[in-house]
């Protein structure tokens, strides 16, 4: 019996020995289990700021190929604007020239009806003395 009792208190050592193995494993385990909560909450909480981060890139994503989109239209209108400002300009250097062809043709009229005046003055000058009809001046009488 005394062997009996020395192996049960054996077994009784070892088991408490198992126990208190056991018990560390479990506070062990439930410290592990803290971490991994805490870093589940974290990663949670990461997930959602992710997430939003995420829809906020798409929204400036969105916004970025909309200015692009504008962009592409607003090239083509400075091309078609820049067109426009080449071909108004031709027209205005056409005027220009044209006006000043105007300006010499108004010149070159003035200029021949002066020499035309002043040609009928000068055949007029030469044929009127050669009409005769003098008007007699009081002069003469005395």
């Amino acid at each position: 019996m005394l062997k009996d009792f020395n192996e049960v208190k054996q077994k009784n050592i070892e088991l408490k020995q198992k126990l208190a193995e056991l018990e560390n494993s479990r506070k062990a385990l439930e410290t592990e289990l803290a971490d991994l909560r805490s870093g589940r909450d974290a990663a949670e909480s990461n997930a959602r700021n992710l997430g939003s981060e995420n829809e906020r890139l798409k929204a400036e994503l969105a916004s970025i190929r909309q200015t692009a989109a504008n962009a592409l239209q607003i090239e083509a209108e400075r091309n078609r604007l820049r067109e426009t400002v080449v071909t108004v300009e031709r027209d205005l250097e056409a005027k220009r020239l044209e006006n000043l062809a105007l300006a010499e043709d108004t010149r070159q009229r003035w200029f021949l009806i002066g020499a035309g005046v002043l040609a009928a003055g000068f055949v007029l000058g030469l044929i009127v003395p050669q009409l005769g009809w003098r008007k007699r001046s009081s002069w003469d009488s005395f």
